[in-house]
């Protein structure tokens, strides 16, 4: 028997074991090298992240306008207007002296549940010339007349006796416009033409006509439901809101990027446009340019929510209705028992860009109105609307 040596032929089947072991060694630090890098990479894209979220949170808390301090005051007698109970959300005045005021806005709710069920959309019209008359619905020719939850408003004087009103309406799953013609010779009905239906609108909130069949809008939020979405495009300051135009029911954008925009108005010879921005607390003023595009001129801090704007079409200036305690309207918005503070504020126009400004009237919401919302001038008079509740008038004493 030959036996054979058994450790002469041994070998190693990978080679040198220190070699290969080092090459274990290696592999393991670039792999755990790789997955550091990736680690350090992720937690640096979370942290940008997290700070993005913070700065935007940190707008929010600063729109709040906690501790804000009320200084009440108003520009000379005021009284509520009769027969208006459940909002004054828009104004929008004629020529004439007459006031169209919308009323019965349902908003972010259960439009059944109390205090909302028993309130009705409507078209009120007031009359400066018979103040004490108060405010007087109108007839509405029109066959869905009990689906119509009224907001923001605009019109055009057609030149031969009679208006276009434009009335922003949200229905149940969509914000539309519905047109109305108003004729001076029958001043207590409104007849509907036509609803305008688009992608481009989303939550809006005003219109501003630019011709019988034509119009300004804004999109407050990307989000209409009111629900996670909504809430987080607020919380987090998203600037999703957007101004839109229409002709003949062809819409499109003309300016994106905006925080809650809300009021919009022309300039009396048609060439500008103001925006009440309630997310950056200013007035933006633009200028109309090619196939209604905008471009923007100003910026005006203002430092408090305003809302609606009504342009004086004697002398130009603005007009606005908000409240300088913006976390209020939030609770006022789903109960109007909670009382919100009101404030008007004025504005001074050369050459279509804002020179200065003033408050002109400011209450905590117990008065005369919870949540001012639009506010005009005519005569001397200041008639002041709310987003759910009543609406005044004043007497405007002062001078700048």
């Amino acid at each position: 028997m030959v036996l054979q040596n058994n450790t002469a032929s041994s070998t190693v089947p990978n080679g040198n074991p220190t070699v290969t072991s080092s090459k274990r060694t290696q592999a393991l630090l670039k792999h755990l090298w790789e997955r550091r890098v990736i680690y350090s990479a992720l937690s640096f894209v979370l942290l940008i992240f997290t700070g993005v979220l913070c700065y935007r949170y940190s707008q929010f808390t600063h729109l709040l306008n906690l501790g804000q301090h009320l200084f009440p005051h108003q520009p000379g007698p005021c009284f509520n207007i009769p027969g208006v109970l459940f909002g004054a959300e828009d104004l929008e005045l004629i020529s004439t002296g007459l006031v169209f005021i919308s009323t019965g806005l349902k908003f972010n709710t259960d439009p059944e549940s109390i205090p909302w069920k028993d309130r009705h959309g409507q078209i009120l019209l007031f009359d400066f010339k018979a103040s004490t008359k108060g405010a007087l619905p109108l007839t509405l020719e029109w066959k869905h007349q009990n689906n119509f939850n009224p907001h923001g408003l605009g019109s055009w004087a057609n030149g031969d006796g009679t208006y276009s009103l434009f009335v922003v309406n949200h229905l149940e799953e969509e914000s539309v416009v519905e047109r109305f013609t108003f004729a001076l010779q029958q001043p207590g009905v409104l007849k509907h033409e036509e609803t305008t239906r688009s992608h481009s609108f989303h939550l809006l909130s005003d219109v501003a006509a630019t011709g019988s069949k034509s119009f300004y809008y804004t999109n407050s939020f990307r989000n209409r439901d009111g629900g996670i979405f909504q809430k987080i495009e607020l919380k987090f300051s998203m600037s999703w809101g957007s101004v839109g135009h229409c002709m003949r029911h062809a819409c499109g954008k003309v300016v994106g990027g905006l925080r809650i925009p809300s009021g919009i108005a022309m300039s009396a010879n048609k060439k500008m446009v103001y925006i009440s921005h309630i997310g950056e607390e200013s007035i933006e003023v633009y200028e109309i340019v090619e196939h209604h595009y905008l471009q923007q001129k100003q910026v005006w801090p203002v430092e408090t929510a305003i809302n609606n704007i009504n342009v004086d079409p004697l002398t130009g200036d603005l007009w606005t209705g908000g409240t300088s305690v913006f976390y209020k309207s939030l609770i006022h918005t789903y109960d109007p028992s909670f009382p919100c503070p009101s404030q008007v504020l004025h504005f001074k126009l050369r050459d279509g860009k804002i020179i200065k400004m003033r408050e002109v009237y400011s209450e905590d919401g117990n008065r005369f109105v919870s949540l001012s919302t639009s506010a005009l001038y005519y005569d001397n008079k200041l008639l002041i609307g709310s987003a759910f509740s009543r609406a005044a008038m004043c007497e405007v004493l002062y001078t700048w």
